[in-house]
């Protein structure tokens, strides 16, 4: 008799523990979708200047059928970096607009002369108007396409050795790498700084 019960003791136990893990990962995926909702909600709302992080496996960046998660993803990929190191993917698109006008005190142009043409590509649109009598006028807008990726990856804190095996042996650490892939050939980085807030 004491033998069962210890035996329903351990039953229920496993039970009890299967349950609350069980409780668990439904509550992880109930937090996501809800934070996955609200990032949803704040991108279709234009007044807002902050956004909410989305939070997705890599099953699911991998599946999505939003076209901007899925050119997120095909980065990600010729990164080559190993799922499990990948720490966050990010996407920023920019449109840089410009106008300069100049006015000049005398007649330049002949009456009713009126040029209105336009230079560009995917990445910039530059359009020229000159009009009697003396405007010139020049619009700009650039398009921008950035991709950041933070992974993880071991380096050595001492500088590593020449001979290879000897790097086998030597003491790592993580260090999270910023990857930053700017679409518009015409767009340099210049200089750019990443800070993990760690507690």
């Amino acid at each position: 008799m004491k033998k069962a019960l210890i035996y329903i003791i351990i039953g229920l136990s496993v039970i009890l523990f299967l349950l609350a893990n069980s409780y668990k990962n439904l509550m992880d995926s109930y937090m996501q979708s809800t934070n996955n909702n609200k990032a949803y909600e704040r991108l279709l709302d234009s007044t807002k200047n902050n956004c909410v992080q989305f939070q997705f496996t890599i099953k699911e960046l991998e599946n999505s059928k939003d076209s901007i998660f899925a050119e997120m993803n095909k980065v990600r990929e010729e990164l080559k970096i190993k799922d499990k190191n990948l720490k966050q993917v990010q996407y920023i698109n920019t449109v840089t607009k410009v106008t300069d006008s100049i006015y000049v005190k005398d007649t330049i142009f002949r009456d009713y002369f009126n040029l209105d043409t336009c230079i560009f590509d995917d990445w910039h649109k530059t359009n020229i108007i000159l009009a009697f009598p003396s405007k010139i006028e020049v619009k700009s807008s650039f398009k921008n396409e950035t991709y950041v990726t933070t992974s993880l990856k071991k380096e050595t804190i001492k500088p590593a050795s020449k001979i290879f095996f000897v790097r086998w042996f030597q003491r790592k650490q993580k260090i999270v790498e910023v990857n930053v892939i700017q679409k518009n050939p015409y767009t340099e980085n210049v200089e750019q700084r990443f800070i993990e807030v760690v507690k």
